[in-house]
């Protein structure tokens, strides 16, 4: 009996699953395509179109910047791991050992490419990217170089400034995918898009902020999220070691933080590796034979903290620091709950003696 209910909890599981991922297919994933875009600009040819002329699909991406042209090319031809960043989560990015930290100024020295030059997005000699590659770094190549009109990435998309009335500027970015079997392309969509069109959508607003002079420290509502990873980090190594005596298993999240923290110098980075890693082991083993529907369901949130509008790090952390503290109180409120039923216990006892 148990078997079978637990079989129809599975099915149940994996049909909520797919209904997920078909409301995202016919919904979620067009709005991300179109992100900002008009119907107008979705539609029209725009440069670098002939790269990719057969694509299986194609985003067209815009945001209205509240400054001229020339305030805002500086900051997209400096673009790239060994200039100015990607004005994007770094910390997401140097997850993935990329080293990347983004520039809050205008550097002189960056502002001229060459056409056919690699724009990396990784360090030299990255550790995740180079099988079979001959460049030492990962990235797209320059196609087209034009100063305060477009630049044109091959295996990337084409970034596009257009003039406004008022002194504001129209920035349009148009990302084409190479021609695919359908179930790749599904695949790719699910895996892929999701997380480039939230770094992608956070590279624009970055540039946005930065061209307009709104771009400054972080907030108190960051450092609250930091409280969050730290706390929760915390809560999940207690629970491996001391409830299910897996101490051996922290050595995961400890080299993964360790190894970022010395490839990229980046603390936040390393943070939310060792968060997520003491994360992912402490619900598998509590979840023991589920540890699948554990992981598809932390896929899934992850997935939707990423495409809110919001910051992702302080959306991720306000949500550990409301559920650390929610369990806690649970717990305490428990243990007092227990205190008083045995207290009432003895009394009884007591009485009767």
């Amino acid at each position: 009996m148990a078997i079978r209910k637990g079989k129809m909890l599975g099915l149940a599981f994996l049909g909520a699953f797919a209904l997920i991922i078909i409301v995202y297919l016919l919904f979620i994933f067009p709005w991300m395509l179109e992100w900002g875009a008009t119907e107008a600009e979705s539609a029209m040819p725009l440069p670098g179109d002939e790269i990719v002329p057969d694509p299986s699909y194609r985003s067209t991406r815009a945001v209205t910047i509240g400054a001229p042209i020339e305030d805002i090319w500086p900051w997209i031809a400096q673009l790239g791991q060994d200039r100015g960043g990607f004005y994007s989560y770094s910390w997401i990015e140097n997850m993935m050992l990329a080293d990347i930290h983004n520039a809050r100024t205008i550097n002189p020295e960056w502002q001229n490419r060459r056409e056919g030059e690699l724009l990396p997005l990784t360090g030299p000699n990255y550790p995740l990217g180079l099988i079979k590659r001959k460049e030492k770094s990962v990235g797209p190549h320059v196609s087209r170089f034009e100063p305060n009109q477009a630049m044109i990435l091959d295996g990337w998309g084409s970034f596009l400034l257009r003039p406004l009335e008022g002194g504001k500027t129209r920035f349009i970015v148009r990302d084409p995918t190479k021609p695919r079997p359908f179930p790749t392309m599904v695949f790719w969509s699910l895996l892929f898009e999701p997380g480039h069109f939230t770094m992608e959508r956070e590279m624009m607003k970055g540039i946005k902020a930065r061209a307009e002079g709104t771009s400054g420290p972080g907030s108190v509502w960051q450092s609250l999220a930091t409280t969050g990873f730290i706390l929760t980090a915390l809560s999940g190594g207690f629970f491996v070691v001391f409830i299910r005596r897996k101490w051996a298993w922290l050595a995961v999240p400890f080299i993964y933080a360790a190894t970022t923290l010395i490839a990229t110098a980046d603390p936040q980075a390393a943070l939310v590796g060792f968060t997520v890693s003491t994360l992912i082991i402490a619900g598998c083993l509590y979840f023991r034979r589920w540890w699948w529907a554990y992981l598809l369901s932390m896929f899934v949130y992850i997935n939707v903290a990423l495409l809110l509008p919001w910051d992702a790090y302080a959306a991720f952390g306000l949500i550990f620091l409301v559920a650390v503290l929610y369990l806690s109180l649970r717990l305490v409120m428990k243990k007092e709950l227990l205190s008083s039923i045995k207290s009432r216990e003895e009394a009884r006892r007591k009485s009767r003696g």
